[in-house]
């Protein structure tokens, strides 16, 4: 499924929570995270396909950046 989310209006040094449910602890799911921004703004300019890929593992605990 596609999940599009509004960042343009965000002042500078500002943020956005993008949470994710999953069913159960856990549980892992990698989601793609494509920008307009530059490469160099991203976190992995290496990479310069204006993308970013995350891997998230769901536990118990407090969740993790």
């Amino acid at each position: 499924s596609l999940l599009e989310c509004d960042f343009t209006r965000l002042a500078v040094g500002a943020a956005k929570v993008i949470r994710f449910d999953v069913d159960s602890p856990g549980t892992s799911a990698q989601f793609h995270i494509h920008s307009s921004v530059s490469d160099g703004e991203l976190q992995d300019p290496q990479t310069a396909d204006n993308a970013e890929d995350f891997i998230v593992t769901v536990g118990s605990g407090s969740p993790s950046a």
